[in-house]
């Protein structure tokens, strides 16, 4: 992609209106100072003596932070928050960078999600311990998702974009309200729509998919083993995804880039060639969010898959935090070295 186009691109998504409908959850560190630890006088453990604490949003809520951070002008969550600190915690969070809480549903009975991740800090090192989760033990009731789904029908009209994020477990997207999304969707074809789901991509018809390579494989061959997933079986599972959806599929293989599947056609746009250290948490939000941004400006599959991966490879050299990438950001990035060849 030239220069030009870029500019021209990232240009546009200020007037961008983009939803997103899923799991939305909070990323909580938490650093402890072992060097402070003594052993309890009440049970053989040492504590985790907590001295600093972070928070940033996490799944979509990541992806909300990563579409504001690009420019795009209205972000519009579609979720349920519970009504606990973690909620509270996450609403402030985005409303701090100015997305837009509307479409929210808060329900005393839910849980917030969130991943909490305890950082323990020695003489000379640090480490992660064992994360901590919070999620829901049941799936949202049929009333909740059906506020959901009236949220979503309200702001479609107005959209260009439709994020689906589909990622944990008890995920808002069930069933059935996959089913009321897809409806909904094919009611409203202006808006670009794309399903990124963990565990249920092969699920979603009619919708643009955005797997990696792990999960389109195992919707043809459950269970198959990353190292067995090879460029046959990558090029097999990203055709029949595609023309099972009807739609173009965006299949992600780490800093090889992407395969983008459009019906027969298979498009490969190389990653971009990053230095380690790196961290790769979180970098299918960024792309996802940057895909989204790009297809509704009115750019092409492949101009929308290299703008991604460039997006992409700014935030895997964030080191520590799930991490966005800024406009300015991504035309430094593009001046660097060229695309990693496959």
């Amino acid at each position: 992609m030239k220069r030009k186009r870029l500019e021209e691109l990232l240009a546009a998504f200020p007037s961008r209106r983009v939803g997103i409908i899923g799991d939305f959850c909070m990323d909580i560190y938490w650093h402890a100072d072992m060097t402070r630890s003594l052993l309890s006088r009440e049970t053989p453990h040492f504590p985790r003596p907590i001295v600093a604490e972070k928070f940033s949003g996490g799944a979509a809520a990541n992806v909300a932070w990563n579409l504001r951070e690009l420019g795009v002008g209205a972000v519009l969550p579609i979720t349920i928050f519970g009504d606990d600190w973690r909620g509270r915690e996450l609403s402030r969070v985005l409303e701090a960078l100015g997305v837009d809480l509307r479409h929210v549903v808060h329900a005393p009975d839910r849980v917030t999600p969130a991943f909490a991740k305890p950082i323990l800090h020695g003489f000379h090192s640090e480490q992660e311990d064992a994360r901590l989760d919070f999620e829901n033990a049941t799936p949202a009731s049929e009333e909740l998702e059906d506020l959901v789904l009236a949220n979503l029908a309200e702001a479609m009209p107005n959209l260009d974009a439709l994020l689906i994020a589909n990622q944990i477990n008890n995920s808002l997207i069930t069933a059935r309200v996959r089913k009321g999304i897809l409806r909904l969707a094919a009611k409203h074809p202006r808006v670009v729509a794309i399903a990124d789901s963990r565990n249920e991509i092969g699920k979603f018809r009619g919708v643009i998919l955005k797997p990696n390579e792990i999960e389109a494989a195992r919707v043809f061959h459950p269970g198959i083993a990353p190292a067995d997933i090879t460029d046959a079986v990558i090029h097999d599972c990203g055709r029949r995804l595609s023309l099972r959806a009807r739609k173009p599929v965006f299949l992600t293989v780490g800093e090889r880039g992407t395969f983008v599947f459009d019906g027969e056609r298979c498009d490969h746009v190389p990653g971009y060639a990053v230095e380690p250290p790196i961290d790769i948490v979180g970098a299918g939000d960024t792309f996802i969010a940057a895909l989204g941004a790009t297809l509704a400006s009115g750019a092409s599959n492949v101009e929308a898959a290299e703008l991604a991966c460039l997006a992409a490879s700014v935030t895997v050299k964030k080191i520590g935090i799930t991490g966005a990438a800024s406009p300015e950001e991504l035309l430094t990035r593009h001046s660097a070295p060229p695309a990693r060849e496959c």
